[in-house]
């Protein structure tokens, strides 16, 4: 359910996109489940990744975005592929997208690009 590569994207613009490949997608998916999230109306209330989700048409906004061919849900991106819904994307706030880039650096030579 997952889309490779899996894009990751800083807070700020002039932040490069970091493309992630299967064999990362592992080391860096708990980290992105351990940044702190805040809810979709900006109210600065902390929630959990899997208290909202768009997909439990529980509301008149859920059943709109529905429709969409994409949409994020706290800081994951979603993308409609062939009818399918698949994670495709991230935003890493200021203190880890670092992280991951340096581990991304590290592996390099560990896991080379491969298309999927």
């Amino acid at each position: 359910m997952v889309q490779f590569p899996f894009t990751i994207n800083g807070e700020h613009d002039d932040m490069p996109v970091l493309k992630v490949n299967k064999q990362q997608f592992a080391k860096i998916w708990p980290l992105l489940m351990q940044q702190e999230n805040y809810d979709m109306r900006d109210n600065g209330k902390l929630v959990s990744w899997y208290s909202r989700s768009i997909f439990s048409k529980a509301d008149a906004f859920a059943e709109q975005t529905l429709h969409t061919k994409s949409n994020s849900i706290a800081n994951l991106d979603f993308e409609k592929l062939n009818g399918v819904w698949k994670l495709n994307g991230a935003y890493a706030d200021l203190e880890l997208y670092p992280k991951i880039q340096s581990m991304l650096m590290s592996d390099k030579g560990k896991f080379p690009d491969k298309k999927n």
